[in-house]
């Protein structure tokens, strides 16, 4: 039976009659992913009120009422520009949740890494909810680069982590082994796995199509096509793959990097007749391209194995891609590839048997085609489908605790003043 007060209960809580409670979230994310747009879409869909803080503008991907606020974009031409615009996107993106109400959920993203403290910091002073997506772990990739210029930023970033991954309301990564990573850090407070999510590419393309769409990019189409894609980050070593090309020069085998602009790799590739050095693509573009692949690398520095998860490894699983994973073990990318058998792992830096592996799918078609139907299968496992509603629930109902909490402490104070 519905009482009075539980009426009044639900108008102050502003619920309406289905039961949905519309709810306040922020995302800050520098360079937002598309599971990331399509998260905020979601929960967009279901009436909430959200907030993309980000240092791109995705206008095609996002619902035209989602409020966007656009800051410093991430710069990946050098350490030093990787670092002044975290700091700088951070700084600003403080001064928005600044103007963040109390009753909103932030979900601040490990992008840039200082990302997660300083939302942890302003909600001490505004009082929101914040939530920790970790995806990559610092300070331990740092590691991988061995720069005596970043050698203080280790204790520090260890000292705010232990400071704020404790306060969230949840903490979140993508892999087991970034997991037991972030459980360094994080005291009591449990550390959810939610990975990154693909939708399924179609059904593989013919032998016909694939050479229209390797025609249309400008690339061969009797050779193994060799693709690396996306953004190389701090934690990639897309110079193994150069030297790899070079030694394959007299091979039926051709590379394509795909994405944003490599100075040091794409300067040591202009005279090898075995690369093309693509610009990055649109999403529909880019799986067309990753369609007509043969083989996609994706390499991890040594030192990073077990504090990063190349999310672009998802794409190349629904494209039916065969996978070389450059890395040391264990790791979770390694995890990936071994268990799913969809391809092969490499130790970080050994370019000579990169060439070897790439030779032996020259050689072994009958084995490229075993890889590239479990890549299918695997994908499976990081379906939209089934991760997109396990965070969007997660955070509905941290969101509606976080509320309701908010609520019971405005309201004892005001029943105690009646009562007196």
């Amino acid at each position: 039976m519905k009482t009075i007060s539980d009426s009044k209960s639900r108008a102050v809580l502003d619920i309406p009659p289905d039961g949905i409670v519309s709810q306040c979230f922020v995302f800050v994310n520098q360079s937002p992913s598309k599971p990331l747009l399509q998260l905020v879409a979601a929960l967009f869909s279901r009436g909430h009120d959200v907030t993309l803080i980000s240092g791109e503008y995705s206008s095609q991907d996002v619902p035209p009422g989602v409020s966007q606020i656009r800051l410093t974009p991430y710069n990946s031409r050098s350490i030093l520009r990787r670092l002044f615009s975290w700091i700088v996107f951070s700084f600003r993106a403080a001064m928005c949740l600044a103007a963040t109400p109390a009753e909103a959920t932030v979900v601040a993203y490990s992008n840039p890494p200082f990302m997660p403290h300083v939302a942890v910091f302003m909600a001490g002073w505004r009082r929101f909810a914040v939530v920790i997506r970790i995806l990559d772990v610092y300070p331990d990739v740092l590691g991988a680069l061995r720069l005596c210029g970043l050698v203080g930023l280790w204790p520090l970033l260890a000292g705010l982590n232990r400071l704020a991954y404790p306060r969230c309301a949840l903490l979140t990564t993508l892999a087991p082994r970034m997991a037991s990573l972030v459980k360094k850090y994080s005291k009591s407070q449990r550390v959810e796995i939610i990975p990154e999510w693909i939708s399924p590419c179609s059904d593989a393309l013919s032998t016909a199509s694939r050479a229209e769409h390797r025609s249309q990019f400008g690339l061969p189409v009797d050779a193994l096509l060799v693709l690396l894609s996306g953004n190389p980050g701090l934690t990639h070593d897309p110079g193994v793959i150069a030297q790899s090309a070079i030694l394959l020069e007299s091979q039926p085998v051709h590379f394509a990097m795909c994405g944003n602009d490599i100075p040091y790799v794409s300067k040591r590739l202009k005279r090898c007749a075995n690369v093309t050095i693509l610009p990055r693509f649109a999403d529909n573009l880019y799986r067309q391209l990753l369609a007509t692949a043969d083989i996609a690398i994706i390499s991890l520095r040594a030192g990073s194995e077990q504090a990063s998860f190349p999310s672009r490894l998802l794409g190349y699983l629904a494209a039916g891609t065969a996978v070389v994973a450059i890395t040391n073990t264990p790791s979770d990318l390694a995890d990936v590839v071994v268990d799913h058998s969809c391809g092969t792992v490499v130790p970080a830096g050994d370019h000579e048997q990169l060439a070897a592996v790439i030779g032996h799918a020259v050689l072994h078609p009958e084995w490229l085609a075993d890889a590239r139907a479990n890549s299918f299968k695997a994908a499976e496992s990081y379906s939209q489908i089934r991760w997109l509603p396990v965070f969007m629930n997660q955070l509905e109902n941290i969101g509606g605790r976080h509320r309701l909490g908010r609520f019971k402490s405005i309201a004892t104070p005001l029943k105690s003043e009646r009562q007196s």
